[in-house]
């Protein structure tokens, strides 16, 4: 080959190689333009996510509810996105029961939406003795009573006990403890409450099979009077528990008398556990009052078995307690009459 023919060949692959080379760049350039426009894209999405949220929120203005009604406050708050956050206290103004006595954040002040606005709200006066509250609607008391005494165990509520009267549906017709009793120590209210003239109707529990335990539960609950018996339980039968019963499921007036059962085991020397029918006659009161049974072992230790509504007369409790503790019935919280258990 020729001087001249080399030069001109290895021209040819210089061209060559130069044109591959901008080709390869131009591609590289569009890659890189890609990647930058991605980059941007992203850098946008970030900023527009952080000013969101930095922003948070909406911001409202706390409105004024100071002086006003618990329920009016609560409403308030509502329209504006903002939730209650209670706190209960004593005062010393008569008739200010729930109350809104103030309030924080104070009104005008400017936070989010969606936060706890604390308001502090009254009780009323401190009241060292129960009121007199016959006559009134039970909803009304009930409601007044669970707010002044909301978060303390001082005073409970009994569920109210219907009684057919000439009174309007929701008048309490009787309470106990009476008006003027010490609250100092927990107290348990039991109302008697008008059911106009509309007499109240209740479905008979099943009780067959229960146990001393379990009838204390229905006991409490349902509103029908049991008057139990009790015998030796047979060789083949299982003991300690209800083996017949009168009336069961079906609907009769509030406080009827349903005969019920109890198969007891055989008493033992050996035995540690004492079985048995707890019996009294109480007078016959114008309306189911409270009654309780407690038991006191040897060591003093004192527990209450059951405590339920009794319209009076004659009286039963099944018991199975230790051998030598005592039981001490109370009606309308005054001690009736105690027994010791063999």
């Amino acid at each position: 080959m020729s001087e001249e023919a080399d030069v001109n060949v290895k021209a040819g692959k210089k061209k060559r190689s130069f044109g591959t080379t901008f080709k390869d760049f131009k591609g590289g350039w569009s890659l890189f333009l890609t990647m930058l426009i991605s980059l941007l894209i992203m850098a946008g999405v970030c900023v527009a996510v952080f000013f969101v949220a930095v922003q948070g929120e909406e911001q409202v203005r706390v409105p004024n509810v100071e002086g006003k009604s618990l329920v009016a406050a609560q409403l308030e708050l509502q329209d504006k996105q903002l939730f209650p956050e209670l706190v209960l206290t004593y005062s010393e103004l008569p008739g200010d029961e729930g109350i809104v006595l103030s309030q924080n954040p104070a009104a005008g002040s400017i936070v989010k939406a969606f936060r706890h606005v604390t308001l502090t709200v009254s009780r009323g006066v401190p009241k060292e003795t129960l009121e007199d509250y016959l006559g009134q609607q039970v909803d009304e008391v009930q409601k007044n009573l669970q707010l002044l005494f909301a978060g303390s165990k001082l005073v409970t509520l009994a569920p109210p006990v219907y009684q057919k009267s000439e009174k309007p549906e929701g008048t309490i017709l009787a309470q106990f403890p009476v008006r003027g009793t010490s609250l100092d120590d927990k107290t348990r209210i039991f109302f008697i409450v008008s059911s106009g003239d509309k007499s109240v109707e209740v479905k008979v529990p099943e009780i067959t099979g229960y146990s001393v335990q379990q009838i204390f539960a229905q006991m409490s609950s349902a509103k029908v009077i049991f008057d139990f018996t009790s015998r030796t339980a047979a060789a083949d039968e299982k003991s300690g528990i209800v083996v017949s019963q009168g009336m069961a499921n079906e609907t009769v007036p509030e406080f009827s008398r349903v005969p019920a059962e109890f198969a007891f085991p055989v008493d033992t020397e050996e035995a540690v556990t004492a079985y048995g029918i707890f019996s009294h006659t109480l007078p016959d009161y114008p309306y189911p009052v409270p009654v309780k049974l407690e038991t006191t072992d040897q060591d003093g230790n004192t527990t209450t078995l059951v405590e339920f509504s009794h319209p009076g007369k004659e009286l039963s409790i099944p018991y199975a307690v230790k051998k030598g503790s005592s039981l001490t019935l109370y009606a309308l919280d005054s001690v009736v009459t105690t027994q010791t258990v063999q």
